[in-house]
């Protein structure tokens, strides 16, 4: 699965802010490590005057900023006026260079061919501070509260949230540290992500979470998922739809769902609970366990991953499995003629749907149950 960054127009040209943060977020990021999660702590708090913005059908928004959150609610009709709210906070126990910092940091909103471009104003100015305003543990953050009939928005953040609530239309999100939290979204929802947390609920439209190590909850899509996450877990409840899933270290877990999926597992496991259409995949090492409703479509190649595929008691599915190295377990009778041969190619008993599961491995266990 390839994972295609989304832009908002190729026509938007973004001043030298956006170049200088995401140089800094690479350099802080391999010379430092990722920066601490954000907790709630004592800070000093200056709220801004609310920002009437005339954002029409055809506009977009891009908020850029280093460390703070951004929250979208959607608006209930698209007369309802724009609203912007912005605060910002630091630490009591910041510094003195950064309380200085707190003093000058504002914002600024310009617009670029048809986006609004929302960043921090006073700031550092160069390559070296922005590194060392990300190091720092203490800095000031900017807050955005977002209420507006739904458009595009991008945002990029280096550490904090991102909320979206009721947001209709396709909404980027790039974080290196932090949480990302949408609900009842509609859209394209994309998410690129280091560390923290993805949590989406009750989205129409498809979703693509790529992730190094956070934790990834997905429920209640009515769309094309598809999660690429190297070592934290993730978890997909009553999705309706295509799903995508590649696992290096980390686990998988996904339970009610239909339509058809493709996966690719090196080490972690990947567990499907009562999925219902095709499913093809590739394992190395982690355990993949199946359970199937329906008529079982179910292809599988392995190496040395352990796979089990459960099917409805009644099934009658035709099987064909293969292991080079490993073992068979299937239901009797059929176990009792095996006599250790480790290839298996016939139907089952039942009388239910027919179908087929196809098991390929170099010297894994495969497992039938009923």
């Amino acid at each position: 699965m390839k994972f295609v960054k989304h832009r908002l127009a190729s026509s938007l040209s973004l001043r030298p802010f956006r170049r200088i943060l995401f140089k800094a977020l690479v350099t802080a990021v391999s010379s430092a490590g990722l920066a601490a999660p954000l907790h709630k702590v004592e800070a000093k708090e200056a709220r801004y005057k609310d920002y009437p913005l005339e954002i029409g059908a055809s506009d977009q928004v891009v908020f850029q900023l280093v460390r703070g959150s951004v929250k979208l609610v959607g608006a209930s009709s698209a007369d309802d006026p724009v609203v912007l709210r912005a605060r910002k906070t630091v630490r009591n126990s910041a510094s003195e260079s950064e309380l200085a910092e707190f003093e000058r940091l504002s914002f600024s909103v310009r617009r670029v061919g048809s986006a609004f471009v929302i960043e921090p104003k006073g700031g550092p100015e160069d390559r070296s501070t922005w590194s060392a305003a990300l190091e720092s543990s203490g800095g000031p953050e900017l807050h955005f509260e977002l209420v507006a009939p739904s458009v595009p928005v991008e945002v990029s953040i280096h550490s904090g949230d991102v909320q979206a609530q009721d947001w209709k239309e396709n909404l980027l999100v790039t974080v290196v540290n932090g949480k990302v939290n949408s609900k009842a979204g509609g859209g394209t929802l994309k998410v690129q992500i280091q560390r923290g947390e993805v949590r989406v609920e009750e989205h129409r439209g498809n979703v693509t979470i790529d992730s190094y190590a956070a934790k990834v909850a997905v429920s209640s899509v009515r769309g094309d998922v598809a999660v690429s996450n190297f070592a934290g877990d993730s978890v997909l409840t009553e999705i309706k739809g295509h799903l995508n899933l590649i696992g290096t270290s980390g686990a998988m877990n996904i339970t009610k769902s239909s339509g058809s999926a493709d996966f690719s597992v090196a080490r972690g496991a990947l567990a499907m609970t009562g999925f219902e259409g095709p499913i093809k995949g590739f394992a190395a090492q982690g355990a993949v366990t199946i359970a199937v409703l329906g008529q079982a479509d179910v292809q599988i190649v392995a190496e040395q991953a352990p796979v089990t595929v459960k099917l409805p008691s009644n099934s009658g599915a035709r099987l064909n499995l293969q292991t080079d190295e490993g073992f068979l377990r299937l239901p009797d009778p059929i176990q009792r003629t095996l006599a250790g041969a480790r290839r298996y190619s016939g139907y089952l008993q039942g009388t239910g749907d027919r179908g087929g599961v196809s098991v390929k491995s170099k010297s894994g266990l495969i497992r039938v149950q009923l």
